[in-house]
C-alpha cells in the first residue's frame, strides 16, 4: 500500500454514522507507518468533508472518460504524523 487513497465511498444507508470516519482513520494510521503525508482524489461533493479532516487541495484534475463525459475531481493531501509499529 501506497500513500494515495482512491474510491472511498459508504452507501447513502450508512452515511452519517461514522463508518467514513472510521476508514478514514484506519487508512491513516496505516500509511503513516511509512509516510508522513496521505494523497487522496475526492469528488468534488466530498471536498468539504475531507477539509475537515485536514486535507487540502494542491491541485484540480480533469479526467475524460466515456461517451465525452469529464470527471473533476480534486488531489487533495494531509500531512500525517509519522508512526513507527
Amino acid at each position: 500500500m501506497g500513500k494515495h487513497i482512491t474510491r472511498v465511498y459508504v452507501l447513502p444507508a450508512f452515511q452519517g454514522k461514522g463508518y467514513g470516519s472510521y476508514i478514514m482513520r484506519q487508512l491513516e494510521d496505516t500509511i503513516g507507518k511509512k509516510y508522513n503525508e496521505a494523497v487522496l482524489d475526492a469528488s468534488l461533493p466530498a471536498v468539504r468533508l475531507y477539509e475537515k479532516r485536514g486535507y487540502k487541495t494542491v491541485k484540480h484534475e480533469k479526467l475524460l472518460v466515456e461517451n465525452d463525459v469529464v470527471l473533476v475531481y480534486e488531489v487533495m493531501k494531509k500531512e500525517l504524523l509519522l508512526l513507527n509499529s
